[in-house]
């Protein structure tokens, strides 16, 4: 995944949450996922610039979680994360699986200063989930969403023997 940062000629770094979510995408019926995702950052010249693995429940990794509107991890579980502050320019966020391992995983990108208030944050996390089959021409996908703050999760995945129904 590639992000950017920069506003004008701001060359003041600023607070980016990153995330490769593996076993916490099982609680949005997601199967086959990343069991042990690795976190990897990299700046435009290809230098890596952070990296996680099996992130920690650190307190402020929760508290950034919370405050931008995005789901929460389990403490100790082999999802990854990574609060970084980075100055303007692009990245490329890496998700691969620790020993070479292989399932669906999900990289997310926050920018850690523009944040929720608790009010809000609170009230995107518990707003609701949808879910639908579409008939497409490679055959049907389920299709779930989910608000995370201002942004939308979705998730797309094949449609099992005996659903689609909807």
């Amino acid at each position: 995944m590639g992000f950017a940062l920069g506003r004008g000629t701001s060359t003041s770094s600023r607070p980016v949450l990153l995330r490769g979510v593996g076993p916490a995408l099982g609680s949005f019926w997601v199967s086959d996922v990343l069991l042990d995702p690795r976190l990897i950052v990299m700046d435009s010249r290809g230098a890596v610039v952070g990296s996680n693995d099996d992130w920690s429940g650190e307190r402020t990794l929760v508290e950034v979680t919370r405050a931008v509107g995005a789901f929460q991890l389990v403490s100790g579980a082999k999802d990854a994360a990574a609060l970084l502050s980075l100055p303007p320019q692009a990245y490329t966020v890496q998700v691969t699986g620790a020993n070479g391992t292989c399932g669906v995983a999900l990289a997310e990108a926050y920018d850690g200063s523009e944040t929720l208030s608790p009010g809000e944050a609170q009230r995107y996390q518990t707003a609701p989930e949808s879910e639908f089959t579409y008939d497409s021409p490679n055959g049907k996908v389920n299709i779930k969403t989910r608000r995370a703050g201002e942004r939308l999760m979705i998730v797309v995945t094949p449609a099992t023997e005996g659903e689609g129904n909807d």
